[in-house]
């Protein structure tokens, strides 16, 4: 009996130190470090095999918006880009992505994952700050000014592998 509950917790034991390599990008969330009032989450379009075909969305706790984004991959040494579905971006907002090891990479490959470990887009707090309303789409009485700082986004949870 000593030695089934052995055995189980080594495999439990590799199943963790695996993980990440198992953790699929549709799905996988992440919460900002410092404003855990933003999160992201992947989500994939319906249909396609592609992480070229991921959507990123952003929700605002303070505002209760949710700005999604096509995710634009850049030619040969480029970076990631985002559009907004819903809107128009007067500005360049870049997404950089993380490894495991802390390493910005050029992701955007399989679906399956692994899914990047932090995710930074420095000019999206900018972008939120100027332009929230012209990103969502969304019209309101009053100009929406969201307050995100430029901070990682750190991976709460994988999507599906």
């Amino acid at each position: 009996m000593a030695i089934a509950g052995l055995i189980a917790g080594l495999v439990a034991l590799a199943a963790a130190v695996d993980a990440p390599n198992n953790c699929g990008v549709d799905g996988a969330r992440y919460v900002m470090r410092g404003a855990p009032q933003f999160t992201a989450v992947f989500r994939q379009v319906e249909g396609a095999p592609s992480a070229h075909d991921l959507i990123l969305d952003v929700w605002s706790g303070d505002t209760g918006r949710t700005y999604s984004f096509t995710i634009n991959r850049g030619n040969g040494y480029g970076e990631a880009t985002l559009s907004p579905i819903g809107g128009t971006m007067p500005r360049q907002v870049e997404l950089y992505t993380v490894d495991e090891e802390g390493i910005f990479v050029d992701y955007f490959g399989a679906v399956e994952g692994p899914a990047p470990r932090q995710l930074l887009a420095p000019k999206l707090g900018p972008a939120l700050w100027y332009d929230a309303d012209s990103l969502s789409g969304e019209q309101t009485a009053g100009r929406v000014r969201e307050q995100m700082p430029r901070a990682f986004f750190d991976r709460v949870a994988c999507g599906p592998a």
